[in-house]
């Protein structure tokens, strides 16, 4: 007997081009660049020149492009964030209070993407055209087939 359930997790975990079209807003942005490098020493360079570590583990098909999920993402203040988080600089492009959060649109090199930021009465909210820095878990990344 087929387990749908099964399937839905293998697709929202592993997501093809196909599905990144019929899934709506959760499996994008999808960023597009280039990995460069070997080993512990792999570099994904994101178009428009941002660089992202590859952990050591991820299996990345040829021409792969850098995927991730609006609400898998976080904004804060432009630095490092100390706490084994990509750190990736841009800058709020637009943002669009949904009541629960605000989806922002953050450009990293030539790319926009969405950041879905729970919402909390007293929160403050970033300014359109000011810097922050975009955090992702490195494990949270997905290498979407070209």
């Amino acid at each position: 007997m087929r387990n749908p359930a099964a399937n839905e997790a293998e697709l929202w975990h592993g997501p093809s081009r196909g599905t990144i079209g019929v899934s709506g807003p959760a499996g994008r942005p999808i960023l597009g660049g280039k990995l460069t490098g070997s080993g512990a020493d792999r570099i994904f360079e994101i178009d428009g020149g941002t660089r992202v570590p590859v952990p050591a583990d991820a299996i990345i098909p040829e021409g792969a492009k850098l995927v991730s999920r609006p609400h898998h993402a976080s904004l804060g203040d432009a630095g490092p964030t100390g706490d084994g988080k990509l750190a990736l600089p841009c800058t709020v492009a637009n943002r669009e209070f949904l009541g629960a959060s605000v989806r922002y649109g953050a450009r990293i090199g030539t790319t926009e993407v969405a950041v879905d930021v729970p919402f909390q009465s007293g929160s403050g909210l970033f300014e359109v055209g000011s810097g922050a820095t975009l955090r992702l878990s490195p494990h949270a990344l997905l290498w979407l087939a070209a």
